[in-house]
């Protein structure tokens, strides 16, 4: 439980510092959700999410 806090809040405050992104973030999300919901295959993503906050310069 702790570690996922931990990664909610660094993305979290990530997510503050770039609005743009977030709404990025959003928009992949809802088209996950879509193809989750007509039970299509979901692409994997080519990056872990510690990758993704690194290469924005934060670290976990």
């Amino acid at each position: 439980m702790s570690e996922f806090i931990h990664t909610w809040w660094l993305i979290a405050c990530d997510s503050v510092k770039d609005p743009q992104g977030r709404r990025d973030l959003y928009e992949r999300a809802a088209h996950v959700q879509e193809l989750a919901d007509a039970g299509q295959p979901i692409p994997p993503g080519d990056k872990t999410w510690r990758q993704l906050l690194a290469e924005r310069g934060v670290e976990p």
